[in-house]
């Protein structure tokens, strides 16, 4: 059986990415989907876009695939209407 995480409606919450990547690191699935509302609210305060994209979300996944190796999951990024 093929194992996957689906996450939907991070709205760039910091805690809430680091859950994720702490969750695949433990328990890696074999994909890992990542739908829309990635980004935080264009209001919320905090870091949006292209900053938000490299130092958050690729560099965590850069991480775990540094840690996993072979085991790191494949990974579909599906954006939403807030992204």
């Amino acid at each position: 059986m093929i194992s996957c995480f689906f996450v939907t409606d991070m709205h760039g919450r910091l805690a809430r990415f680091e859950s994720l990547f702490d969750r695949v690191e433990r328990e890696p699935p074999e994909a890992l989907f990542i739908g829309g509302d990635i980004l935080p609210h264009a209001f919320s305060g905090l870091r949006a876009g292209e900053d938000f994209l490299e130092e958050v979300l690729l560099a965590g996944l850069g991480r775990l695939r540094d840690r996993l190796g072979s085991r790191f999951p494949r990974v579909f990024v599906i954006p939403g209407n807030d992204d």
